[in-house]
């Protein structure tokens, strides 16, 4: 099934995204397969309430509606605690059951302080607003 102009929310209750908002991605096109597949959606926004917002190219919606791997041009924008973060990867897995993203590549990241850090391998536990790095390439933590 194919679905135009459309909403899809992610995670089958609202445990998967938090206490209070669901993860609501939009789409350009959203194909629905009967079995055996992942949703794919085209031209994402997402967002989760005031906390979160992105974009992707594609999004990969697993069979279980508990995560999606995100990928091609991938924007995330976080409010940690009154503090923006800005993460730019081609490839984001999001779990849902966790609450986290993780980046297995390149991956950008800007903090609203203006620290930026380009590195290999990013974690984001967002329950937590803790995020760790692989090995850090470019910028410097303090």
């Amino acid at each position: 099934m194919e679905i135009h102009d459309a909403d899809y929310t992610l995670g089958k209750d609202l445990e998967f995204s938090g206490p209070d908002d669901p993860v609501i991605m939009h789409a350009a096109l959203i194909t629905i397969y009967s079995t055996g597949r992942d949703t794919v959606l085209s031209e994402v926004s997402f967002r989760q309430g005031d906390a979160m917002e992105g974009r992707c190219d594609n999004a990969l919606v697993a069979q279980d509606n508990n995560s999606a791997t995100l990928k091609g041009n991938v924007r995330i924008s976080l409010d940690n605690d009154g503090t923006r973060v800005d993460i730019e990867s081609d490839e984001v897995i999001w779990s849902g059951t966790d609450n986290t993203l993780l980046c297995n590549g390149l991956v950008k990241v800007k903090y609203g302080d203006g620290t930026d850090i380009l590195a290999e391998l990013f974690s984001a536990s967002l329950d937590e607003g803790r995020y760790e790095f692989g090995r850090v390439l470019e910028g410097k933590l303090e």
